[in-house]
């Protein structure tokens, strides 16, 4: 079954919230983890293809997910790069999971179908569009994306997986937002 935030967990994030500002002690609430740099687009605003340092481990990264545990973490976003290019991805999510923090996904949505049943254990998936197809070539570099990007919306929603979409305001589609 999807994730929710149900009205017990929402109390208790708005308790935590209450306590950090009257005690001054801060926990970070929601995270966001970038699990990789690798990507199979090629888009033209972003700067993570120039910057492939090695990934983390996926034991570093169980280490990582116990100690946002133990400080109160309450959601992981996971994000990358492509996320979904990693080998152990339903690894994390199946650890995340266990470790009873909600998670969502940021994708470019070209690989949802191969790991569609992994990420129904996760509440939402943020899927970058910037536009309309030719819009989305133009900023993406990448023909036919499109086609795969929608197929994995409705996918997703045939599966009952939360989607939101995500998109990169530019020159080339400010016009179309």
């Amino acid at each position: 079954k999807n994730e929710r935030i149900d009205l017990s967990r929402k109390m208790r994030m708005g308790f935590k919230v209450f306590k950090a500002n009257l005690f001054k002690k801060y926990t970070p609430l929601t995270v966001g983890f970038s699990l990789t740099r690798r990507c199979n687009l090629n888009c033209h605003y972003c700067t993570l293809p120039d910057d492939l340092r090695d990934e983390l481990s996926t034991r570093q990264v169980f280490s990582i997910v116990n100690e946002l545990k133990q400080l109160g973490t309450e959601q992981i976003s996971y994000t990358g790069g492509e996320p979904l290019l990693r080998n152990d991805f339903a690894d994390i999510i199946a650890y995340t999971r266990r470790k009873n923090i909600i998670m969502t996904v940021n994708t470019n949505g070209l690989l949802i179908k191969n790991c569609i049943e992994d990420l129904k254990k996760v509440s939402m998936i943020m899927i970058s569009l910037d536009g309309p197809e030719e819009i989305n070539v133009q900023s993406r570099a990448a023909p036919g994306a499109y086609s795969k990007i929608m197929e994995a919306i409705e996918l997703c929603k045939t599966n009952g997986i939360r989607v939101m979409i995500s998109t990169v305001i530019s020159k080339c589609n400010v016009g179309q937002i």
